[in-house]
């Protein structure tokens, strides 16, 4: 349930999002999976206004599988060039609400722990 409601942002944010898969592989319990995704925000994204900004941005993805199921999903994607991208890397530090977006937004992503 937890992916489909990041999903459901994801898409709800930028919806023309597009993952362009470049390579894939597996050995064991792992799949790799390496590619550049690219988007528009046309609706708000954890708090930030949209702004019909463009990105493109590469995504290297490995799964952990037990029994055909991900147990486990490590992302490395270039975030601060997302939200450059979107008009958000510089933050006022006085922006609380903002800042809390961010965090916890870093957080359910796994960039930061929880």
């Amino acid at each position: 349930m937890e992916y489909k409601n990041e999903f459901l942002e994801l898409f709800k944010a930028f919806p023309d999002y597009y993952l362009d898969i470049y390579k894939i592989a597996a050995d064991g319990s792992e799949v790799w999976l390496y590619g550049m995704q690219k988007a528009t925000q046309t609706n708000p994204f954890f708090g930030i206004p949209a702004t019909n900004n463009k990105f493109e941005i590469a995504i290297f993805i490995v799964y952990e599988l037990n029994h055909g199921k991900i147990v486990k999903e490590t992302i490395l994607t270039d975030t601060l060039k997302l939200y450059k991208n979107l008009g958000q890397a510089i933050m006022k530090s006085q922006d609380k609400e903002q800042t809390e977006l961010y965090l916890k937004h870093l957080m359910e992503i796994g960039l930061i722990p929880k």
